[in-house]
């Protein structure tokens, strides 16, 4: 098929008139042409998203020809197929069944389903890659990941040190390593692995920002808020406002405006707002840019000149006023925490409206009279955010579910309707608002209740910004705000934590979250 043909019928797509689009393909059919001419249209289908169109095409195309399986690897990450896990599955699985020896095909299937958090069949993809590849680093690399995300700490670090031995100048296995080391909390191996990571690749993102989370989580401020500038190296991650306004470096702030805008998620933004109320009192004339959900919360609690809103998505916003500086709110710690007495009392600085903590109150009490009411979250965190570490099964939970004293409310955010039909199974209920995006009610709920206790997520934050009891329950390696005290944390003086005391064991957490209802 000549050259203008597939151009035809790439612009069809591309200017919307898909009906035009099948009909050229229609009609290019008629020849019965090669297995690559297939194969290059069923590439256009599927960069276009015409997934019932192209999927046919590919597979007459790798049936008759299987050498063009391998040549899978040019369009499967196009951005159209990336948020269809299905179609990725089914055109990998496919080319593999052409050329079943081809384990670079196993190992892009393994990384597909660890990227859809599946990692029980990646482990089998990447297993059977490492029985056959020439490459053993990818596979291993690919086991290691897979192994931490399981909590299987131990074998990840044996897979990562193959991995190093197969490959010793590759970054990724130093890396890699390092992340399992920091999982057992082994520092110093955790710290040497991330150098040679740096050694090789010295502008390896993640190493540098663990290495300053590492920093941080023990105490050494001065260097590890300088070495979390490093998080602006892959600004994907995070929210920045390019603003034609002078950064504050620490100036003299009596008299003068500032503009502190939110560079990470909801529960950053509620840790760092504790710290909001000491530029005040330099004299601060203080204004924040931050997720809109916060919006009441922290103006009706904090004397802020503005609240500047974006969407959960990092959208936002008109800034009308001037301002003599701008800080992102992460950097902030950097000019203000030094060592662990500045952290202060951790007294609450958000409040609930106290009218509507009243209204939760009432309807709390005259559903459960005599009962201490429990809030609970069993989840936190997103695939790399470590949530595999920071979710306790609601099976785990029995032992808070069996007490006839307590009733117990879900404030899971993201629960899901079998979720929450356990709960209530089980005799506790769900509030009827939005738990993601109501913040006014779920911080007056909050008030209304006598403890919440949760996996480490953003409702912790929010629970210990406003005063309320919580019980924290952190995993084995936690995160670095989190510290090394046993059980107190310096953001949150009504914040108890409870430690995981092995990986992926939670049965004892909970044990003694029940202990402190006794």
């Amino acid at each position: 098929m000549p050259a203008p043909a597939y151009k035809k019928i790439h612009d069809a797509y591309q200017q919307g008139n898909v009906s035009l689009a099948k009909k050229l393909i229609k009609k290019s059919l008629r020849d019965n042409p090669a297995p690559d001419e297939k194969l290059k249209l069923a590439i256009i289908g599927f960069g276009n998203g015409q997934f019932e169109m192209a999927m046919p095409l590919f597979k007459q195309a790798v049936t008759e020809n299987p050498s063009l399986a391998s040549e899978v690897g040019g369009f499967i990450e196009y951005p159209s197929l990336q948020d269809h896990f299905d179609i990725r599955v089914n055109i990998l699985e496919l080319a593999l069944s052409a050329q079943p020896s081809n384990h670079e095909l196993e190992i892009a299937l393994a990384l597909t389903y660890e990227l859809n958090e599946d990692f029980e069949t990646a482990e089998k993809y990447y297993l059977s890659a490492l029985e056959q590849a020439s490459n053993k680093a990818r596979a291993l690399q690919g086991l290691t990941n897979i192994y931490y995300n399981l909590n299987r700490f131990h074998d990840a670090v044996a897979c990562g040190l193959l991995a190093i031995e197969a490959d010793p100048n590759n970054a990724g296995a130093y890396y890699n390593t390092a992340l399992s080391q920091l999982g057992l909390m082994r520092y110093q191996l955790a710290v040497d692995y991330l150098k040679q990571t740096l050694a090789i690749k010295p502008d390896h993102y993640g190493a540098n920002v663990n290495l300053a989370h590492l920093m941080l989580k023990l105490g050494f401020f001065t260097a590890g808020w300088l070495h979390n500038e490093w998080r602006w190296s892959k600004p994907d991650n995070l929210v920045k406002l390019e603003l034609p306004i002078p950064e504050w470096k620490g100036e003299n702030l009596n008299g003068k405006t500032l503009l502190l805008w939110a560079d990470q998620g909801f529960g950053d933004q509620v840790m760092y707002a504790g710290l909001f109320q000491r530029l005040i009192d330099q004299g601060c004339l203080l204004s924040v840019v931050g997720d809109a959900r916060l919006k009441n919360l922290m103006s009706n609690s904090l004397p802020l000149q503005g609240f500047y809103s974006y969407n959960t998505s990092g959208q936002n916003i008109e800034i009308p006023a001037v301002f003599d500086y701008q800080l992102s709110q992460g950097s902030l710690p950097r000019y203000l925490i030094h060592g662990f007495d500045d952290f202060g009392a951790g007294e609450a600085y958000l409040k609930a409206d106290p009218s509507l903590v009243d209204v939760y109150r009432k309807k709390l009490r005259e559903a459960y009279p005599n009962k201490t009411l429990v809030a609970i979250g069993w989840r936190g965190g997103v695939r790399h955010t470590r949530k595999s570490a920071r979710t306790i099964g609601l099976d785990l939970w029995q032992p808070l579910f069996k007490r006839d004293d307590i009733a117990i409310i879900n404030l899971q955010y993201d629960s899901d309707q079998d979720e929450r039909d356990f709960i209530q199974a089980n005799g506790g209920f769900t509030p009827a608002f939005d738990l993601k995006n109501d913040m006014d009610d779920l911080a007056a709920f909050l008030g209304a209740i006598d403890l919440f206790i949760s996996a480490d997520n953003s409702t912790v934050h929010l629970a210990g910004a406003l005063g309320v009891d919580v019980v924290n329950i952190v995993p084995f390696a936690a995160e670095w705000r989190w510290f090394l005290e046993a059980d107190k944390t310096y953001w949150y003086q009504s914040m108890r934590l409870i430690r995981q005391q092995q990986p992926g064991e939670w049965r004892d957490c909970l044990a003694s979250a029940v202990k402190l209802l006794a």
